[in-house]
């Protein structure tokens, strides 16, 4: 069976048309009013056809995402992916050899504590 024809979808399609009917009626209700001088009709007359326009933007979306399941958001930079390895001497290693990350020495930071620390000894 088509998924967009299970019973789920059916239903989905009827509530869809069926507002997407309704805020149409409502905003053609609302020129009505706006004709006969309610002037707050006015701003309800344009705000009815965008939620009908919302309405069949979800159910497109929807119908797209269960035709073709969703879509992977592509990277810019194939290089964001990977960690970047930083000694404590704030040396980037992520492209060193193994053997030169050994060799090399080991800094460790000292915190501003215990160089006050340090000082007062």
């Amino acid at each position: 069976m088509h998924p967009l024809r299970t019973r789920a979808w059916l239903i989905k399609h009827f509530i869809a048309a069926f507002l997407v009917l309704l805020f149409l009626a409502l905003g053609w209700w609302q020129v009505g009013r706006a004709a006969d001088g309610n002037s707050l009709s006015y701003a309800y007359a344009l705000e009815w056809p965008l939620f009908a326009a919302f309405v069949v933007l979800l159910w497109w979306r929807e119908v797209k995402h269960t035709l073709h399941g969703p879509q992977e958001e592509k990277q810019v930079d194939e290089g964001w992916d990977k960690p970047v390895l930083i000694k404590p001497s704030g040396r980037d290693i992520s492209h060193t050899h193994s053997s030169e990350t050994e060799n090399a020495p080991q800094v460790s930071p000292s915190s501003p504590t215990q160089s006050r620390q340090e000082g007062n000894s």
